[in-house]
């Protein structure tokens, strides 16, 4: 099912939750009307410094009733809207239409902040030094072909993107030679296809590099290293691992030999599938035992 699905055309194939996040200017408009309005019902029911329920970091000052305040929190919310709003026009105006007549690499950024980015990437979850370490380390022919998640954008507050990322950012990412950002609407299955290879952090998009049998590097310990058509960054030597690994063939990868296997072993149990099948506690050490041999 993921193979056939990886290999759709990105727009219907492409994850639920990308699908659910899809905005417009409108929803925008939508999202800080709403916090105005919520921002009014604070100040009219007169229970703007009262204590907030969020974790919200703040100078320490003569002033912390108000930094403390629901007040505050309201206003961060409407701020942080607003500088989403902005950072996605900037991002929107420096990017551009994919050449895929150019040699590129393709970086798929990661929505931040998220545990498969930090704490899994370590000290490579800072995107900058990340890119930084690739475009020094590429054949001078490479673009980089960078394309942001598109929840990084979206105006709901709950998405906390802008704390990690800004107009800054980006501006510092223009900096980096090669480095070219691509349309949010860019085909990403496409992108993976014609790409020299990919690179994530530990994004979900090395797996569907392996299931459409195309390379990818990552800069952590994530589940699927162990594919052959996976390379697990290293500080040593890292310029000559890359251009082996653009100009190898891959053959013989049995990462999905070993993980069916797997899948096979630990999940063909009755007790498993249905937990009224467990009648006793001999059934259930029996299963464990079960498992356990698989693992």
């Amino acid at each position: 099912m993921l193979k056939r699905r990886v290999n759709k055309e990105f727009k219907v194939a492409k994850p639920q939750y990308i699908k659910n996040i899809e905005y417009n200017n409108f929803t925008y408009l939508k999202f800080i009307s709403l916090n105005i309005l919520k921002l009014f019902f604070v100040i009219m029911s007169f229970k703007f410094l009262k204590k907030s329920k969020e974790t919200i970091f703040y100078p320490k000052s003569q002033f912390d009733i108000f930094y403390k305040s629901v007040l505050f929190e309201k206003v961060l919310t409407i701020r942080s809207i607003i500088n989403k709003f902005f950072m996605q026009r900037f991002y929107q105006k420096n990017s551009q239409k994919i050449d895929f007549n150019k040699n590129y690499i393709f970086f798929a950024s990661q929505f931040q902040p998220e545990s498969t980015n930090c704490p899994e990437g370590g000290e490579y979850s800072e995107i900058i030094k990340t890119l930084k370490i690739i475009s020094k380390n590429i054949d001078k022919k490479y673009y980089i072909y960078y394309k942001e998640n598109p929840a990084t954008f979206h105006p709901n507050p709950l998405y906390l993107s802008d704390r990690i990322k800004n107009i800054n950012f980006y501006k510092e990412l223009k900096k980096i030679k090669n480095l070219k950002f691509l349309e949010l609407s860019s085909d990403t299955y496409k992108l993976i296809d014609n790409a020299k290879c990919t690179i994530t952090v530990a994004g979900q998009i090395g797996f569907e590099c392996i299931l459409k049998k195309r390379k990818c590097v990552v800069f952590s310990n994530i589940w699927y290293k162990d594919s052959k058509y996976i390379l697990n960054y290293s500080k040593k030597n890292f310029n000559n691992k890359l251009d082996k690994f653009i100009s190898s063939d891959v053959k013989n990868d049995n990462f999905f030999k070993n993980f069916t296997y797997f899948l096979d072993s630990s999940l063909n149990s009755k007790a498993i599938q249905s937990p009224s099948v467990l009648k006793s506690k001999k059934e259930i050490s029996k299963n464990v035992l079960y498992i356990l041999k698989h693992i």
